[in-house]
């Protein structure tokens, strides 16, 4: 699993806390991504594709272009520019 931390006030551990604790209690192979924080959420996401709008500035191209073509999130056409 791949995680991206971003800002969160009532955070109870930090993301290294997450990733150990996550690690010890399922065994997960979880790799934090080491990128600028992004002001979205994957829920703001799927809304953006699910209304059509674009999730470029967002996610690659690849994966844009993969929720288009399988028609996720209700059908929705997704930009990608």
């Amino acid at each position: 699993m791949l995680v991206a931390g971003r800002a969160f006030k009532e955070a109870k551990r930090s993301l290294d806390q997450q990733v150990a604790h996550l690690i010890a209690r399922y065994g997960a192979r979880i790799l934090p991504l080491h990128c600028g924080e992004m002001d979205v959420s994957s829920a703001d996401l799927r809304r953006m594709a699910m209304e059509g709008k674009n999730i470029g500035p967002y996610v690659p191209g690849e994966v844009a272009a993969y929720i288009r073509r399988n028609r996720l999130y209700q059908g929705a056409e997704v930009s990608i520019n």
